[in-house]
């Protein structure tokens, strides 16, 4: 057998041996995954045994950084942004400000579903007549830190 033969066994059993173990750890996780002790309802053991693996993708990374988000929790939010922005703002505007700080608008149309969200609480944040929402019953430009 010439050299360049055997340095090319040698090199895809090295090969081999990788894949081997990228399938050894898909078996691995797919157990923990069907056994409940990992996977989305644990995002951070998800993320930490990809790690592990050497598999950590940005999903991972964004599953991590999810915060869970109520109805209840969103209106809050929107207070918090609005005090924090100080005058009327869009929709848009508003499900990017809620995505920067880390949590997630649900529903395919995140615009929609705020807009719903924000009639049930037209008694507290309504659409203004200059365009945006604000805080219902209040001044834009009103100091917002008095608003609850």
């Amino acid at each position: 057998m010439s050299k360049s033969a055997y340095e090319n066994a040698v090199t895809k059993r090295e090969e081999l041996k990788i894949e081997l173990q990228k399938i050894e750890d898909f078996l691995s996780l797919y157990q923990q995954f069907e056994s409940n002790n990992y996977g989305p309802n644990q995002p951070a053991k998800y993320a930490e045994t990809l790690e592990k693996t050497g598999e950590l993708t940005a999903v991972a990374h964004r599953r991590r950084a999810i915060k869970k988000t109520s109805p209840v929790l969103l209106k809050e939010l929107v207070g918090t942004i609005l005090k924090e922005h100080g005058s009327p703002m869009s929709r848009r505007q508003i499900v990017e400000a809620i995505e920067v700080k880390g949590y997630v608008v649900p529903g395919s149309s995140k615009t929609g579903y705020l807009g719903s969200l924000l009639h049930r609480y037209k008694s507290y944040i309504s659409s203004s007549p200059e365009g945006g929402y604000w805080f219902t019953g209040y001044e834009i430009g009103q100091n917002p830190e008095r608003i609850k």
